[in-house]
């Protein structure tokens, strides 16, 4: 509601229902999930259980994954975790991606990939990494919105590299190789678009 205020209110839509009907969507308050201020999200994807979505706010709320599992009760607590990312690297992302094991945090506005092992407690900072992808190729490679599994590779879609509102859009495309260790820099490669 407020643009000056980040939001933890979370909407979801029934796709049996109508679309225009406000009968079909349910509205939920995230935003103290676990007392951690989980608000301010950008982009979300799913396992097959559970919702995950991307935080993308600074500041306080910055860095707060939020998880919801959809075997549950949408509106109770019980079905909603929170992580504390930031002591893991995480940041402000726009967007996730799964590959059938681990979800994938894009980075928006700086170099730090951050994923989460699904076979591992969420909560649990060992079920975390993160690579700085800082440079790959050579390139100035920060600043992505979205990505995308092609069965092997991870794409990160380049955005913005956050240093100038202006010049800041960048078309320097990111990919991480799966087969290959998250923090080898042989797995990542960067291109010019």
């Amino acid at each position: 509601g407020d643009p000056s205020q980040n939001s933890g209110k979370v909407v979801r839509y029934d796709t049996k229902g109508g679309f225009a009907d406000p009968g079909s969507y349910a509205m939920y308050d995230a935003g103290e999930t676990a007392g951690l201020g989980s608000k301010c999200y950008d982009g979300a994807c799913f396992d097959g259980r559970y919702v995950y979505l991307a935080p993308l706010a600074a500041g306080e709320n910055e860095g707060i994954a939020l998880r919801l599992d959809t075997e549950g009760d949408f509106s109770s607590p019980q079905s909603w975790a929170a992580m504390d990312g930031k002591p893991v690297g995480l940041s402000t992302c726009v967007g996730a991606v799964f590959d059938g094991r681990y979800i994938y945090y894009v980075p928006y506005a700086h170099s730090v990939a951050v994923r989460y092992d699904t076979l591992g407690p969420f909560e649990d900072p060992e079920s975390w990494e993160a690579y700085n992808a800082a440079d790959t190729t050579g390139m100035n490679t920060k600043g992505y919105d979205g990505g995308c599994f092609d069965g092997r590779y991870i794409y990160y879609m380049p955005f913005h590299e956050g240093e100038n509102s202006r010049d800041g859009f960048h078309c320097r495309l990111l990919r991480y190789d799966t087969m290959k260790g998250f923090d080898d820099p042989a797995a990542w490669d960067a291109a010019d678009g």
